[in-house]
């Protein structure tokens, strides 16, 4: 009996040790478990974090308001003079100040955009080792009573001159006063303008023959897609062409345009091109939407309005359904030419295709030409020559 007893408590003791040996084991896996999740889970969450950041990081590069073109006039506000009905003036008057820009008044200044109160400039100077492109950081505040400063950032020499320039992505391609090259690409140290500029790349045209001397780039804008259009002086290629840039580093031709005159300025509007120029057709229109699938560019249509013996196309601007086109007053002012043209489109959001006169749903004469056009949805303002009236508003 006491053997049986005996026997009895060993088997329970052992019984109990290898229930704390199986519990044991259990919270020791347990642990592991917790430990391997716990860290996966963190591996986890720092992998989001990471993708996260670096999703940030690239939209916040490319969702600057200065590096996102959304059309060829980039813009932040869909009326310029908007207020609140009760303050609403019956015709606004513009307040014009005055601004010191950090640049040698030598310099003649071909183009000016301004972004997130920075102000891109570009220059064509006689003097090789000038600078071309500058980059200004305009006042904080302006005064009315006197002439505000503004401090450069940066500048950057890229050969012979510019005649104007395109914000394009974290880039600026810039038409080129020089048969060498006809496009420079402009690329920066960092993600802003405050990073310093370099010459990142220079694209020449195709000759149309061996011996062919190439032109001068007059003008360039954003067009369709990946695609920059240029404008050149009259020469024996073309002097619009389409220009593949979803590689900055090696832009590609796609297509071009025989204008047989001077390109003095281009719009664009959702693949269609406006040309303004030198010659009897002084606004052209050319579809380009086909041209990356090796369609031919056409002259589309064109206008041409009286005086063009002695006037110029000199600038259009494409806003919504909305197409207003200036020219200059060829040295002296008759009436019945106008300057100034407001065209629209069929549709509320298509700019005109057709460029006839029964698109013309405005036209004014305005002595001394138009040299500068920005709409607004509700607003056209317009750069003259007009004494005492350089500036205009019209609704």
């Amino acid at each position: 009996m006491t053997c049986q007893k005996y026997y009895k408590k060993f088997t329970e003791g052992m019984i109990l040790v290898d229930i704390i040996v199986a519990l044991a084991l259990v919270a020791f896996f347990v642990a592991i478990f917790s430990s391997v999740t716990y860290s996966a889970q963190r591996a986890f969450e720092r992998a989001q974090s990471e993708a996260a950041n670096l999703v940030e990081a690239t939209s916040t590069s490319h969702a600057l308001p200065y590096y996102v073109p959304v059309s060829d006039l980039p813009m932040c506000s869909d009326d310029f003079i908007a207020s609140a009905p009760a303050v609403q003036p019956a015709q606004p008057v513009p307040k014009i100040t005055s601004i010191a820009l950090p640049i040698s008044t030598s310099i003649p200044l071909t183009h000016l955009e301004v972004r997130n109160n920075i102000a891109v400039i570009s220059g064509d100077s006689s003097v090789t080792s000038d600078p071309d492109l500058f980059f200004v950081k305009l006042p904080d505040s302006i005064s009315s009573s006197s002439v505000s400063t503004s401090s450069l950032i940066s500048s950057i020499d890229t050969g012979p001159g510019l005649s104007s320039f395109a914000l394009v992505g974290k880039r600026i391609f810039a038409s080129a006063a020089s048969s060498a090259y006809q496009l420079h690409v402009v690329g920066f140290a960092g993600d802003t303008f405050q990073g310093q500029p370099f010459l990142q790349s220079r694209y020449k045209f195709p000759l149309p023959y061996a011996t062919a001397t190439a032109p001068y780039a007059t003008a360039v804008t954003f067009g369709n897609d990946s695609d920059v259009y240029v404008g050149t002086e009259k020469w024996d290629g073309s002097e619009f062409a389409v220009v593949d840039i979803s590689n900055p580093i090696q832009p590609t031709w796609l297509g071009g345009l025989d204008i047989d005159s001077r390109v003095n300025d281009i719009s664009s509007s959702e693949g269609k091109a406006y040309i303004s120029n030198a010659g009897q057709n002084q606004l052209i229109y050319t579809n380009t939407n086909g041209v990356r699938l090796g369609a031919f560019l056409n002259f589309d249509a064109g206008f041409s309005p009286s005086g063009w013996l002695r006037q110029e196309g000199k600038v259009s601007s494409a806003h919504g359904n909305r197409l207003v086109f200036g020219r200059t007053s060829g040295g002296y002012d008759i009436s019945s030419d106008y300057e100034l043209y407001v065209m629209e489109g069929s549709s509320a959001s298509s700019a005109p295709q057709s460029l006839s006169d029964s698109s013309v749903v405005a036209s004014r004469n305005i002595p001394g030409g138009v040299y500068g056009i920005v709409q607004d949805n509700n607003h056209v303002y317009v750069a003259t020559r007009q004494s005492g009236k350089e500036f205009q508003v019209f609704d």
